[in-house]
């Protein structure tokens, strides 16, 4: 985890985006599978 943070760091810059990361050793049944859906939003940048 600690790499994977490092790398995520330096791609994804603090503030720039949110993430989340889970881990389970196994699933309730061999095979099962898991679908992750989600939604990104690009907000406009503010005018200075």
């Amino acid at each position: 985890m600690p790499i994977f943070r490092d790398v995520k760091n330096r791609v994804f810059p603090k503030g720039f985006c949110a993430w989340t990361c889970i881990g389970v050793s196994e699933l309730a049944h061999p095979g099962l599978l898991v679908e992750i859906k989600c939604v990104a939003v690009r907000r406009r940048a503010i005018p200075v």
